[in-house]
């Protein structure tokens, strides 16, 4: 049936962006059909415009209109995984052009949810969100410590999804900028055995150039 084809595609589709493997992940999205339910419609929307970041020709003046879509999506979304997905998603965007009056605007969505009322997995992406907001902002601290502050439970857990491998990714980038290499180094060497487990190529690659990167500002120090 129409509708089992719909999720299945979407599942498909979900599977491979967990595998980094965004530009696979298109075609399968692209099939979940307009006339599904509006909970897979919603997260079809949502990860198919995470997904533009590597299929189109990415600017930042892109990754300010796809933040700005996501932003739409996340007021539309039903399920609760979906808005905070689509949110942290739109304070990555700002990566390249940084918008001080959305990040803000993004964070007060995103705190809007007690961390005490959602699921570990609803948890990671609300931190990923939160994180991407205080960095993207300047205070790498503050962002930081958002990461350290639900390691350990994801950890506990054994939850090794898309949002702990970049939550795990950020925690290496910001050691780095802040000039605590011997910490990104242990964090980036233990992200790149888990990335290379999880067979995501993306996030592997982040994960080797940031810890060259460390490695490289250790042996000048």
């Amino acid at each position: 049936r129409e509708p089992e084809r719909s999720e299945a595609s979407l599942l498909i589709g979900e599977a491979l962006l967990e595998q980094g493997r965004l530009t696979d992940s298109v075609p399968h999205l692209e099939a979940a059909r307009d006339d599904a339910s509006h909970a897979i419609r919603s997260r079809r929307n949502v990860l198919r415009l995470y997904a533009r970041k590597a299929t189109d020709i990415y600017t930042p003046d892109l990754g300010r209109s796809i933040a700005v879509e996501l932003l739409r999506e996340a007021e539309l979304a039903s399920d609760t995984n979906t808005r905070l997905r689509a949110l942290s998603a739109a304070a990555g965007m700002s990566r390249d052009k940084v918008d001080a009056d959305m990040l803000s605007s993004i964070l007060l969505e995103l705190t809007r949810d007690a961390p005490s009322s959602l699921c570990l997995e609803d948890r990671a992406e609300q931190a990923l969100g939160i994180a991407f907001c205080y960095y993207f902002s300047g205070q790498q601290q503050r962002g930081l410590e958002t990461i350290t502050a639900i390691m350990g439970d994801l950890e506990g857990q054994s939850l090794k999804n898309s949002a702990y491998r970049t939550l795990l990714l950020g925690q290496c980038a910001i050691h780095t900028s802040l000039g605590e290499y011997e910490a990104a180094v242990e964090v980036g060497e233990r992200g790149y055995l888990i990335a290379s487990k999880m067979g995501d190529e993306r996030r592997l690659r982040h994960f080797a150039a940031n810890t060259a990167l460390a490695h490289s500002r250790l042996a000048n120090t």
